[in-house]
């Protein structure tokens, strides 16, 4: 048995259906925030830099809180309404590390709470969607 065959758990998911599903999970967020950045008049093409710095705080929020509430494992990649409770319970905590982040001296701060209720919000809609879609999608290949 080689590792991938290890790492791939008994609900027939694999390693590459859990990087598709963290890969749709980054781009909804990243969609989330550039349209946010376009709402607010910041071109990403001319302000690339602008849009990685509201972007990484939240990025890097989501991967760490994902990561411990198991975004990522057997049970959420199988069952629809655990994925979606997975998702709003991760993305919040993932805003609260992002808004720490963004707070401190590496990122631009002084973000209002209506930016972060937006991200909340809107991040939470955005992220069950997606998650509801996948565990279908990979319900139906099973």
């Amino acid at each position: 048995m080689n590792a991938l065959e290890r790492l791939s758990p008994a609900d027939g998911t694999t390693v590459g259906d859990r990087l598709r599903v963290a890969a749709a999970d980054g781009v909804v967020l990243v969609a989330l925030i550039v349209a946010g950045e376009l709402r607010h008049q910041v071109n990403p093409v001319e302000q690339p830099l602008a849009v990685v710095e509201t972007a990484v705080p939240f990025l890097v929020g989501w991967a760490v809180v994902g990561t411990l509430v198991g975004a990522y494992g057997e049970r959420a990649l199988a069952d629809r309404l655990w994925s979606a409770r997975i998702a709003v319970g991760g993305w919040l905590g993932a805003v609260a590390i992002g808004a720490i982040l963004r707070g401190s001296p590496y990122f631009a701060g002084a973000i209002p709470w209506t930016f972060l209720a937006v991200m909340a919000g809107f991040g939470t809609v955005a992220l069950v969607l997606v998650r509801v879609a996948a565990v279908t999608l990979l319900a139906s290949t099973r």
